[in-house]
């Protein structure tokens, strides 16, 4: 059933490391969580800024106000973001160990595993203070794993031909 095991087992780890840093994530309560994302949209704004005006595509003044006028309209993009992309990580990571086995189905496994994660790590935040689970957040994630999946099987298509 497996091709190679020692391949099968690291790729293993890195599915069980990646799932532990998702977890880690959302055992965050929602005041831990809120401010590590704001600290981190903070830091991609300010950076941002200090490159798009050294080339003179925009003009904006670093300081607190500005920075906290741009955070307020897409911190909840950048969290959306982040989902997202745990989720698209996910979706490679587990391709690649499901491609060590003699299993036919890899794509529809991946997806389902991604999915069942998914729902299981919202389900987890029902039990973190301040936390919710999000529907919307299930499908942000398997959107994420749906999106790596479809990029490798184009890129798998176009190799063939």
């Amino acid at each position: 059933m497996i091709k190679n095991k020692k391949r099968f087992l690291i790729k293993l780890i890195f599915v069980i490391i990646w799932l532990g840093v998702i977890f880690f994530f959302s055992n965050a309560d929602a005041n831990q969580t809120k401010n590590h994302s704001f600290g981190v949209t903070k830091t991609l704004v300010t950076q941002i800024i200090k490159i798009t005006n050294n080339i003179h595509i925009t003009n904006i003044e670093i300081n607190d106000s500005n920075i906290n006028n741009i955070i307020d309209h897409i911190h909840p993009y950048i969290r959306k973001l982040a989902h997202f992309t745990e989720y698209f990580i996910l979706a490679i990571l587990v391709l690649l160990m499901i491609k060590e086995t003699n299993l036919n189905y890899y794509y529809a496994f991946t997806i389902l595993f991604c999915i069942f994660m998914a729902i299981l790590d919202e389900t987890h935040q029902l039990f973190i203070d301040g936390r919710v689970g999000s529907i919307i957040d299930i499908l942000i994630d398997t959107s994420g794993s749906l999106l790596y999946l479809l990029i490798n099987k184009i890129y798998h298509l176009i190799l063939n031909k």
